[in-house]
């Protein structure tokens, strides 16, 4: 879920992560004359989370899955737009949640983590699908990414790569 005013910007990752992945569905929040966020319908023959940290959430483990196909929800944005997706999108209210497992650390910067252990949309995302079994995925997202900030990181150095090598090593 990709906050309007965050779509069109460079350093939106989320949008890049919905370019990458086949399956992906962007869902707008904000859009002048789109569709409400409120009209989407969560699949009731799918395992849905809610990829979003906070008090008392669950990390995601392949465990917390039965065998049905997986949907994750995500919000992007800003720490604070993604907040209010979370909190404020009716659907997701009542939606099961899990989190990342704690201690990662972002490999670029694009934008300044606002709190120890953020990380970007397609970061969270990539980790997400290395855990569920996803690893082609989560390599495809990574690479691309890496591509990303190098590009722009030759305009501006503080964008650069931290350290260069396989997303795994972010846990």
């Amino acid at each position: 879920m990709v906050q309007w005013s965050e779509y069109w910007r460079l350093s939106n990752s989320g949008r890049l992560a919905g370019l990458c992945l086949p399956k992906t569905q962007l869902l707008m929040r904000g859009k002048p004359g789109g569709t409400p966020l409120e009209d989407h319908t969560p699949n009731s023959d799918e395992n849905c989370l809610l990829l979003f940290p906070g008090p008392g959430v669950e990390v995601l483990s392949p465990g917390l899955l039965d065998d049905r196909p997986t949907r994750l929800y995500v919000p992007d944005g800003t720490w604070r737009e993604a907040s209010k997706i979370a909190r404020k999108t009716n659907f997701l209210r009542g939606m099961r949640r899990a989190q990342l497992p704690l201690g990662m650390s972002s490999r670029y910067r694009l934008r300044k983590a606002p709190r120890a252990g953020g990380v970007s949309t397609i970061e969270a995302i990539a980790e997400a699908l290395a855990i569920l079994g996803e690893a082609e995925n989560a390599d495809r997202l990574i690479e691309v990414l890496t591509l990303l900030v190098n590009c722009l990181g030759k305009r501006r150095p503080s964008m650069r790569l931290h350290a260069e090598g396989a997303h795994r090593g972010l846990t």
